[in-house]
């Protein structure tokens, strides 16, 4: 096929996997986006505090369980 572009996967890294996750979980106590070196700062600062990490991490795993049954849900109803 001449002139058609092959299509890839998608580059996934640590920043855009941190950065889809911090987007589910949003929180006004922490910051949804990694666009600084302050936001990392404040994701390495929740990281040392072992409660707000459980509580961080069981609300983005909760999130995204949430959403996986919505798409299942809607999938059944086609």
């Amino acid at each position: 096929m001449e002139g058609s572009k092959q299509r890839r996967r998608p580059k996934t890294s640590i920043v855009t996997t941190l950065q889809r996750d911090l987007k589910s979980h949003n929180n006004d106590h922490w910051s949804t986006s990694l666009h600084s070196i302050n936001d990392f700062d404040q994701l390495r600062d929740i990281a040392q505090n072992r409660s707000d990490w459980k509580h961080l991490t069981q609300a983005i795993i909760y999130r995204s369980t949430q959403a996986e049954t919505s798409v299942d849900v809607a999938a059944e109803g086609h």
